[in-house]
């Protein structure tokens, strides 16, 4: 199987995120391989439980292996008021195929999570990103590849380490 590269641009922006983080837990919405088995992963060699969710029976299968005692990944009916989004999270992982769900996903999970990671924010009115957006002081925009990757925070500073591992 062949991986286009447009989805795997938020992999750097996936590595550095976990740059000051040990323990700790990790929310992934919608699963990849450009992101679920990364996240896999960097979870496991910084000591984090990752919960990975997903609304495609069929896609889900591919991610199934995965699944462990500290790496939940479970099949949902939607993204919309999930029992996930009153959990803590140090990092979250916005990248469901629902379009529609993304920025309410976000808004949801704005006190929940100290780094949320929105892929494919060059395009904010498909995925309702600007709303959410806007609620977040800390904001970094990672422009390198396309599709863009956007890194919010509502933690003054949060970002700092992640910004200067994407330098």
């Amino acid at each position: 199987m062949q991986i286009q590269s447009e989805y795997l641009s938020h992999q750097p922006v996936l590595v550095a995120a976990f740059t000051d983080v040990q323990g700790g837990s990790v929310l992934e919405l919608g699963c990849g391989f450009g992101s679920t088995p990364l996240l896999h992963a960097l979870s496991a060699v910084h000591a984090c439980r990752l919960v990975t969710i997903e609304s495609d029976a069929v896609w889900i299968k591919n991610f199934k292996y995965l699944a462990n005692r500290n790496h939940r990944v479970g099949l949902v009916d939607d993204f919309l008021n999930r029992p996930e989004y009153s959990e803590p999270w140090s990092i979250v992982f916005v990248d469901q195929i629902h379009a529609e769900t993304r920025g309410a996903a976000i808004i949801a999970l704005k006190d929940r999570a100290e780094i949320i990671i929105a892929h494919d924010s060059c395009w904010p009115h498909l995925y309702g990103y600007e709303a959410a957006f806007a609620l977040f002081p800390e904001r970094y925009d990672y422009r390198v590849v396309q599709p863009f990757t956007t890194v919010l925070s509502r933690i003054p500073g949060r970002l700092d380490a992640l910004k200067g591992a994407l330098a």
